[in-house]
């Protein structure tokens, strides 16, 4: 699979629900990691071209949360592709402008999105089973 490197530069408000005090990962009324972390995610993912019925899931991420963004602050999230060997990529220099944060790796790994979808529902009808005998 040949890919081009990138660089994605997304912005975002902290809103009311992006808080932790909200997202109960903290309590206090700045951005709540978890939703941080869901914004690299997402500036990651506008960096993959990816075939139809394919998609990526992350296998890793090494992040530093290192200042507190209030409410109403904006974000500047940028993902840099830095390495893509097969369909493993490799991503580096998430960070912001406000309130910084930054994953010094962040490692996705390319699959069929259809191959996922199967391996959930085998798994539900695994437990349902199960549970038929503990019922």
């Amino acid at each position: 699979m040949k890919m081009e490197l990138k660089t994605i530069r997304i912005q975002r408000v902290v809103e009311q629900q992006n808080l932790a005090s909200v997202m109960k990962s903290g309590s206090l009324d700045v951005l709540a990691t978890p939703q941080m972390i869901a914004w690299m995610e997402e500036a990651a993912c506008l960096c993959l071209d990816l075939d139809q019925g394919k998609t990526s899931v992350g296998i890793s991420m090494n992040v530093s949360h290192d200042m507190a963004s209030p409410l109403g602050a904006t974000i500047t999230i940028e993902a840099k592709m830095v390495n893509v060997d097969g369909r493993k990529i490799r991503l580096s220099r998430h960070r912001t402008k406000a309130g910084e944060f930054r994953a010094i790796k962040f490692n996705p790994v390319i699959i069929l999105r259809v191959l996922i979808w199967e391996r959930f529902q085998n798994l539900r009808r695994i437990i349902a089973f199960i549970s038929s005998f503990i019922a």
